[in-house]
């Protein structure tokens, strides 16, 4: 009774929102354009229901010209090509997408679709009001995820603080320096120690040819 209650809720709350643009009209008026991977028939609804790893097995087609590259935005669609979410695309990998967000959520938060530094600086920020509220840093605790890879929906990303940061990751270099200063902004004024802690960006190198790149922050504390 109360999940129908809830699931009537949230109908109604879109239902009132007629404004509220669709991902497929947001990624229409995307300056570079968009691509669009089609999964195949009976393959949505794992993706719907959470999994974050779009496989290429449950890839049907691709569209669009030129074809997306290692590292770009991609809309992910079901089979009648109306999409279910957006991500990371890459195409030498047996994932060919890392869903980021899913349509649903895009009509709640419109300024965070296709927006990866916004994305990503809105989920570090949540990641790090929930370590405050959890007390962390405490008398008890100095060490901690600052983000939890899937538990903070930033799947592939995990950090510590007060230790280096080594991170692999598969994303076109304009993003990149996003995700870096996503990062910084984000965790400014977080608690811990004797001061304030602060994310130093000290720099990426290109690792390989399909567009991975290994980035090393350091989580230090302010004196």
């Amino acid at each position: 009774m109360l999940l129908t209650g809830r699931l009537m809720l949230r109908s109604l709350s879109l239902a009132s929102s007629p404004s509220t643009p669709t991902l497929q009209e947001i990624a229409s008026n995307h300056p570079a354009g968009v691509a669009k991977v089609v999964l195949k028939k009976g393959k949505t609804q794992l993706f719907k229901d959470g999994s974050p790893m779009v496989y290429s097995g449950a890839v049907d087609r691709v569209i669009g010209r030129p074809p997306p590259t290692t590292g770009d935005i991609v809309l992910v669609a079901d089979g009648t090509e109306k999409p279910i979410g957006w991500g990371f695309y890459n195409s030498t990998s047996m994932f060919r997408v890392r869903l980021m967000q899913q349509e649903e959520e895009t009509a709640q938060n419109p300024s965070c679709a296709l927006n990866a530094e916004k994305l990503l600086e809105t989920r570090i920020a949540a990641a790090v009001k929930l370590r405050e509220n959890l007390g962390l840093p405490s008398t008890h605790t100095n060490a901690y995820r600052l983000v939890n890879s899937e538990g903070d929906r930033l799947d592939g990303l995990c950090s510590m603080n007060q230790l280096e940061i080594i991170e692999k990751i598969q994303i076109n270099e304009n993003n990149l320096r996003g995700v870096c200063e996503a990062m910084k902004e984000s965790s400014k004024g977080v608690g811990g120690g004797k001061g304030k802690s602060k994310l130093i960006f000290t720099g990426f190198t290109k690792i390989s040819k399909d567009m991975t790149y290994m980035f090393v922050l350091k989580l230090g504390w302010e004196t």
